[in-house]
């Protein structure tokens, strides 16, 4: 029928509500492992002329990220500082696009902006939030976690996914002034998201599904991204 429309008083009491929460399926190119790096790249990754340089000066990063490359079966130079200009030990790997050519053209798909490509938006969801927490956030309450970022485009995606995957997200601003905004900062982005198991004031999409008799030919169309 005709869209049409009621008064605060005509719903109260009634059960009807707008989800805030579904489940996209997952059906994506990328596999867990390269999921991992895109999370691991655009929190401590420089990419520029095909290649990827990671910089840590932590021991526990170093591990992470030596373990994921290991499971890429990347190939990578490492090299170790044991005293930099800051007094610290510093750990860089390098992965160039010319020794990984199988890998070159994932291995772009971020740019030097460090975004995440929209197809991701259903790719594997639990091994996304997983390793995101391991990065630019951190796990702030046993269902919870807070993700940081000053690209906007990355904090719109990280929202959109929670949705899509049963969890929720706001996202505060936090505007730079003053000192920081005189040296340039950029504003920041902070993702609260909500992890599976969301609070009981959560309402996600149900999906309902009716069978119907049928006899005859059944097609399925496809398109080479998977997306229509």
């Amino acid at each position: 029928g005709k869209p049409g429309g009621v008064t605060v008083r005509e719903v109260v009491g009634k059960t009807d509500y707008i989800p805030r929460t579904g489940l996209a399926p997952c059906g994506s190119r990328y596999s867990e492992a390269q999921i991992r790096f895109f999370v691991m790249a655009q929190a401590d990754g420089h990419y520029k002329d095909d290649v990827w340089k990671f910089s840590f000066t932590k021991s526990r990063k170093e591990a992470r990220c030596r373990a994921l490359l290991k499971w890429l079966g990347l190939e990578f130079n490492y090299n170790y500082y044991p005293n930099d200009s800051s007094g610290k030990t510093r750990f860089v790997f390098t992965i160039h696009g010319s020794l990984n050519p199988r890998d070159a053209k994932w291995l772009a798909a971020m740019g030097p902006r460090k975004e995440f490509p929209w197809e991701l938006l259903y790719a594997d969801h639990d091994a996304f939030f997983e390793e995101l927490k391991e990065w630019d956030g951190y796990q702030c309450g046993p269902r919870s976690i807070q993700y940081a970022t000053t690209n906007k485009h990355n904090a719109d995606f990280v929202q959109a996914k929670a949705h899509m995957a049963l969890r929720q997200c706001s996202v505060t601003i936090k505007h730079r002034t003053g000192e920081a905004l005189a040296r340039g900062w950029a504003d920041a982005y902070y993702c609260n998201v909500w992890l599976s198991g969301d609070p009981a004031s959560a309402r996600s999409a149900k999906k309902t599904e009716k069978q119907t008799r049928y006899a005859g030919d059944v097609f399925c169309p496809t398109t080479p991204t998977g997306f229509f």
